[in-house]
């Protein structure tokens, strides 16, 4: 197999998403667990806006690492 090279930055942003979609399924379960957003349509509203702020706030971060590197 030949050996792929990756992009420091492709990492960064994969591991950033992966940790704040983590961060944010918690906040989603702990809603969860007092009994807010079980019926159908919240789960797949909150599971959406999961997802999309899990993005948004990696841009931030990046955009924050990029600024700061200069």
């Amino acid at each position: 197999m030949r050996s792929v090279q990756v992009s420091s930055v492709s990492v960064h942003c994969r591991v950033g998403v992966a940790l704040f979609y983590h961060l944010l399924n918690g906040i989603r379960h702990l809603c969860w667990d007092v009994g807010w957003g079980f019926e159908l349509p919240q789960v797949y509203v909150s599971g959406y806006v999961a997802m999309v702020v899990a993005g948004l706030l990696t841009g931030v971060v990046f955009m924050f690492s990029l600024k700061n590197r200069a």
